[in-house]
């Protein structure tokens, strides 16, 4: 599951389609060229169905499940930088 949050208005389909910033970074132009902003969240899990007798069951975790929060900032087409926090 990954929803997504373009804090800059831009939208996508789904995770694998790229973001197209609807103003490309300029150093000089900031306020008005930032790139696209995008608010992520990353959720995931997994888990043992049986072990087959290769491991105790009792002495050892049967799933796991993970979280991140992320934002990423796209420069433009080529070029994004990424920050997440996983936990």
């Amino acid at each position: 599951m990954s929803p997504e949050c373009g804090l800059s208005g831009e939208t996508r389909a789904n995770y694998s389609i790229r973001i197209h910033p609807h103003h490309t970074f300029s150093l000089d132009k900031f306020s008005e060229a930032p790139g696209a902003l995008e608010l992520v969240l990353l959720l995931s899990g997994i888990k043992s169905k049986g072990t087959a007798g290769l491991i105790d069951s009792s002495q050892s975790s049967i799933g796991a499940t993970s979280a991140s929060l992320g934002v990423n900032w796209y420069l433009n087409d080529q070029a994004w930088m990424q920050l997440l926090y996983e936990r």
